[in-house]
């Protein structure tokens, strides 16, 4: 079952963000404050940002961050799969494509396009992103904080 997270997930999304962000899935860490912050923001309902919860006989085992933006270059809104994190014991079981299933789905009549990051180190989610119809977008990525 794949719902929106509640309140009660916060112990679930926090240490699965922690598992998360100690990964191949990501280049570097992130602080656990940053993750309380999140959470904060999705029970506060923000429109730039929603989290989904996959159970499976009623234990969580999953989540799917998304961000929410506008882009011109596709001329509207576009859906950033920000993170997905599975538990291990459950990887391989169809989850991710249920995800995106899911989301592609909600947002059919919304979004223009779906958008999502992974490492050269992350090849499992990379071969899934490809099966899924994800393709390779040759920009390079440039921050300042």
């Amino acid at each position: 079952m794949i719902r929106e997270i509640n309140r009660t997930d916060k112990n679930f999304f926090i240490s699965s963000c922690e598992d998360f962000y100690s990964s191949p899935a990501v280049i570097h860490s992130v602080p656990k404050q940053n993750f309380e912050k999140t959470f904060d923001l999705l029970m506060d309902k923000t429109p730039y940002a929603r989290c989904f919860i996959c159970e499976k006989d009623g234990e969580r085992v999953a989540y799917f961050l998304l961000a929410v933006t506008y882009s011109n270059e596709c001329g509207g809104i576009v859906i950033w799969g920000e993170e997905m994190y599975v538990k291990p014991e459950f990887r391989s079981h169809g989850i991710g494509r249920e995800f995106f299933s899911y989301v592609e789905n909600e947002y059919k009549d919304v979004a223009k396009r779906f958008r999502l990051e992974v490492t050269e180190e992350n090849t499992r989610a990379a071969a899934l992103y490809e099966k899924l119809g994800y393709g390779h977008l040759d920009y390079l990525q440039m921050i300042k904080e």
